[in-house]
């Protein structure tokens, strides 16, 4: 897929509301500054015709791509726009920094796991289903750095949604990724389908 162009007031629109959320990670990473964050991250999602569908087309098949429009010179503060297809699905994983996914449009099924073992050991995982929930437009989701989940696109519509990490995702070298049947962890490569 060849290079896609951001739109100008897309970049500025997006660095503006990164710049913002800066501001409130200031007071420090809990849940209720994620919660500060995906307030802003909705206001910015909400602005008509920032992110259009002709611009952040989905890929060929049952993937996603993820289109960088902002990203701090360090690798923090990463905004990403997602465009998934039906039978998009990704094991349970955590993201090793937070992150804050607001949708668009098309629908995500987020299964949402906690470890019921020590956590002293990734050759020997017992995760639990805690919940779930379906990210679309008015219903984001935020997650802390160890806070697992999986997810699956079952919508017949592509989804469109802004994706926003403390880290640029192809630094990340520490995150994981859980088999349910081995009940083993091991680490979870960055997605190859980064623009």
């Amino acid at each position: 897929m060849p290079n896609v162009i951001i739109p100008p007031q897309t970049k500025d629109a997006s660095r503006d509301s990164v710049d913002r959320v800066k501001q409130i990670m200031m007071a420090g990473l809990s849940r209720d500054t994620l919660k500060l964050v995906t307030d802003e991250l909705a206001a910015l999602a909400a602005i008509k015709g920032l992110f259009p569908r002709n611009v952040f087309l989905p890929p060929e098949g049952p993937t996603n791509i993820l289109y960088e429009i902002v990203s701090d010179p360090d690798g923090q503060n990463t905004l990403y726009v997602s465009s998934a297809n039906k039978g998009k699905e990704t094991p349970p994983h955590n993201h090793a920094t937070w992150a804050v996914i607001v949708g668009i449009a098309g629908d995500e099924l987020n299964r949402i796991y906690r470890r019921a073992d020590d956590g002293s050991s990734n050759d020997t995982v017992d995760l639990v289903l805690d919940r779930e929930h379906v990210v679309r437009a008015g219903s984001p989701i935020a997650l802390m750095p160890d806070d697992i989940h999986s997810i699956h696109v079952h919508s017949e519509e592509a989804t469109l949604h802004l994706h926003l990490y403390g880290r640029r995702l192809s630094d990340l070298k520490d995150r994981l990724q859980f088999d349910l049947t081995t009940r083993k962890a091991k680490w979870f490569p960055p997605n190859p389908n980064i623009r």
